[in-house]
């Protein structure tokens, strides 16, 4: 099985560079003669240097995935911080992802770490510039090929590349063969004829609409809540929040955008919106011209044009979500079935003789993110209609076992994808976002951020609630209210353990209640409470924990909230509430209900 993922990018946008990755493969190709004749001695080691020189010169033509990449490696007797700035050059790409020489004076900044090379390498991969077999071994494709001989465009700086006509075209023809693309650019279509050609689309409300949404690998902030949070934000704190506060599909959004903007088929421009009087914007919004219109067109075989091939992998159709094996071998045998036959039920046939089929929900949940990664399909009720034309991609073989299949989660959440019918099978995947443990810090703050995010977006999508995400300091994470009945002060915990409701939470919980009941200006500073409505009575609060599940004495954390604010309150697991959201807008419940089922214990429905 290939150990290489790849198919969604974030980083990487320089065409200059990219080119060069590929011309590592072609020989007498400008970089592979720079790489021969000078290049490869800012390898670290003399013995290094010789490995790869004698590889460029036996077969360049099929290089193994690590010799491309390089690795981690620091100068020897090296003392300082392990940091990426102070890594050497250890493979290809690290060079040729490097600042190109002519901008460069001292010899460490030509080249780049190897994190920053893998992704080079993947963007080179996704866009089928390259390809990789079964034993990580890489080699050059023909559109590859087209690409690293056609004229070269001119770099305005280290940074800054202008791709020549010829190359916009090869580049241009590889993304409407990539699904992520052509769904970026279809969202942008329609954008325009429902809101006019001035209208704008966020980073967001593509990432929203972007791939698997909602599922880890695919998180996205609600427009409206990402403004309302910056707007609360200190000035001297808005810059860095706009740079580095965006879910994962945010991302994925942003970085297709970017590339089609510069081959010429997106405009970039500022969004701006009026909060609380404050003029707020983001940098990343978007717009469809005549070029990418006619792109989109070509992608989908409109008119005159046969519908382009879509190039697509197995590792392309889930990133971070659990038992993420199990669940891109699920959706890659969903497009077989789908070629097969448009019927459902033949579908479904398809799958369960392979063990994967679990339900029409999660069925339909699959389709619905086969759509939504790029797919041209037509879900009729009991047709799906696959409109595009696609690779003969790979599914390695795997044994589908119970192990592999019924992970807690995964189970979890194909029990309600088959249950409940009237949620966007994006927002069950807050099963995961409860759960998850981020690898360092800052990304866990940002997923917690998205939680909260998510917590609030259902509560007002779904049960019909108003209100904000607030979050940060000496802030709740959220009030939401319904104007005549009751508010709830929220507070959510993304806890992979299931959460305690230790005593520090029980006190900042009620610091929330204090202030929302005292309203004493200046206390504290953001004076969040001032979005209560001035009608709602202190006895209409209400005070709500939100998470995974709750472990240790947590009933004993609510009860003594309750005692000492005098409110109700309840802890609120995410299952109960995608169940609670879903019965509220099937209208089997009333929100008005609510409140009775803040009975200082678990919420429960039964």
């Amino acid at each position: 099985m290939v150990s290489r993922a790849f198919g969604w990018i974030q980083n990487p946008n320089n065409f200059g560079k990219l080119k060069k990755v590929v011309q590592i493969f072609i020989k007498d190709s400008q970089y592979y003669n720079d790489l021969i004749n000078g290049e490869l001695e800012k390898i670290y080691s003399e013995e290094r240097r010789n490995e790869l020189l004698n590889l460029l010169l036996t077969d360049n033509s099929h290089i193994p995935f690590d010799d491309l990449k390089g690795a981690k490696r620091f100068p020897d007797g090296f003392e300082g911080p392990k940091t990426r700035p102070n890594q050497v050059a250890f493979g290809l790409v690290q060079l040729a992802a490097g600042n190109p020489c002519e901008f460069s004076t001292e010899k460490y900044k030509t080249w780049t770490d190897d994190y920053t090379s893998g992704a080079y390498v993947d963007w080179a991969l996704t866009l089928n510039f390259l390809k990789i077999d079964q034993n990580n071994i890489v080699s050059i494709t023909d559109i590859g090929n087209k690409f690293a001989t056609s004229p070269k465009g001119s770099w305005k700086s280290s940074k800054s590349y202008e791709a020549s006509r010829e190359e916009k075209d090869i580049l241009v023809n590889a993304f409407i063969a990539y699904p992520p693309a052509v769904r970026v650019l279809k969202l942008l279509k329609e954008n325009k004829q429902k809101n006019g050609s001035k209208a704008l689309l966020s980073k967001f409300r593509i990432g929203h609409e972007l791939g698997f949404s909602g599922e880890p690998g695919f998180t996205s902030f609600s427009e409206d809540e990402w403004f309302e949070v910056l707007s609360n934000q200190p000035v001297t704190s808005k810059s860095d929040f706009r740079s580095n506060v965006e879910g994962s599909s945010d991302k994925w959004a942003r970085a297709i955008a970017s590339w089609l903007a510069k081959v010429g088929l997106v405009t970039t421009e500022k969004l701006h919106k009026l909060i609380n009087s404050n003029d707020e914007y983001t940098s990343h919004a978007y717009k469809i011209n005549m070029a990418g219109e006619m792109a989109l067109k070509r992608a989908e075989g409109y008119s005159k044009y046969s519908p382009s091939t879509k190039y697509i992998d197995w590792t392309m159709l889930a990133t971070s979500v659990t038992n993420k094996v199990y669940v891109r071998t699920r959706r890659a045998y969903t497009i077989k079935a789908i070629q097969s036959s448009p019927s459902i039920e033949q579908i479904q046939y398809y799958l369960d003789e392979r063990g994967l089929f679990e339900g029409i929900g999660v069925l339909k949940a699959d389709i619905k993110g086969l759509i939504r990664f790029g797919l041209n399909i037509i879900d009729e009720n009991k047709k799906v209609l696959l409109k595009d034309n696609i690779n003969n991609f790979r599914i390695p073989n795997i044994n589908v076992t119970d192990e592999l299949k019924d992970r807690d989660l995964q189970k979890i959440k194909s029990s309600l994808q088959n249950q409940l019918e009237n949620m966007d099978p994006a927002d069950i995947e807050i099963i995961e976002m409860a759960w998850k443990k981020s690898p360092t810090k800052s990304k866990n703050t940002i997923d917690a951020t998205l939680f909260e995010a998510k917590t609030v977006e259902i509560m007002k999508k779904y049960i019909g609630l108003a209100g904000e995400h607030l979050g940060g300091p000496k802030k709740p994470d959220g009030f939401l209210y319904d104007i005549n009945n009751f508010g709830i002060i929220l507070d959510t915990k993304a806890y992979s353990q299931g959460y305690p409701l230790d005593i520090t939470q029980q006190r900042e919980m009620q610091d929330y209640i204090d202030d929302a009941k005292n309203k004493k200006p200046g206390i504290p500073k953001n004076e969040w409470w001032r979005i209560i409505p001035s009608t709602m009575s202190n006895n209409d609060l209400n005070f709500v924990w939100v998470a995974g599940d709750f472990t240790g004495n947590y009933l004993e954390g609510v009860k003594n909230t309750h005692i000492k604010s005098g409110i109700n309150g309840t802890a609120l697991d995410v299952e109960t509430l995608l169940r609670l959201s879903d019965k509220v807008a099937s209208g089997q419940m009333k929100k008005t209900e609510l409140p009775a089922l803040m009975n200082n214990a678990r919420l429960s429905l039964v």
